[in-house]
């Protein structure tokens, strides 16, 4: 099967701080379906890639840093609330 990306989305410390529900909600109205999520999950710094150049959106969801497992439970519920309720 193909994946064909339409938007994808890098959370990281050093990006827009975003409300996840409205961020969610608005790519919904967009259209926007096929979604690709990536997650830092580094013990200290950051991505050692540029990928800003390869992303739709580079956001942050909480003022400090969180671990991956925390901000991929927030994407997912926030997801299924704005796709699937």
């Amino acid at each position: 099967s193909d994946l064909k990306k339409e938007y994808i989305i890098t959370f990281s410390s050093d990006g827009k701080k975003e409300d996840l529900k409205h961020f969610f909600n608005g790519l919904k109205k967009m259209s926007e379906k096929n979604i690709v999520c990536i997650i830092g999950g580094f013990p200290s710094g950051n991505f050692h890639s540029n990928l800003q150049k390869i992303s739709d959106d580079v956001i942050s969801i909480f003022d400090d840093n969180l671990a991956a497992w925390t901000v991929a439970s927030e994407l997912l519920v926030h997801y299924r609330q704005a796709y699937m309720d």
